[in-house]
């Protein structure tokens, strides 16, 4: 998991956390009419200090967009944003520096 604003090492990468830059995802136990999504900006340094910013959606697409949370990939693996939590509950408001990433290092690439 990768805080708001952390950096981790993973893979002779480091991937940063950078800022959430949307999350209207609907609250539990809230019916809402879109079921709304969440992105955030992150970056990602190689060995040669590399850096590219990206940005993860999570949830519903808009016309045109795609999700791909793909980071990276590194020897067999690929590295993934695979969720964000804290998930928005309808009793209180997200504080920013609880937000987490979770990557998913999927293994076994041909």
């Amino acid at each position: 998991k990768v805080a708001n604003g952390k950096t981790i090492q993973l893979k002779g990468h480091s991937i940063k956390f950078v800022e959430v830059l949307e999350d209207s995802r609907c609250p539990e136990y809230v019916n809402c009419i879109w079921a709304g999504r969440a992105r955030i900006l992150v970056e990602i340094k190689d060995e040669s200090n590399k850096l590219i910013q990206k940005e993860l959606l999570f949830g519903q697409t808009r016309s045109g967009e795609i999700i791909d949370n793909s980071l990276f990939t590194a020897e067999d693996s690929i590295v993934k944003g695979l969720t964000l939590s804290p998930y928005p509950t309808s009793e209180e408001n997200t504080e920013i520096n609880s937000y987490r990433l979770l990557i998913e290092v999927e293994k076994g690439m041909d």
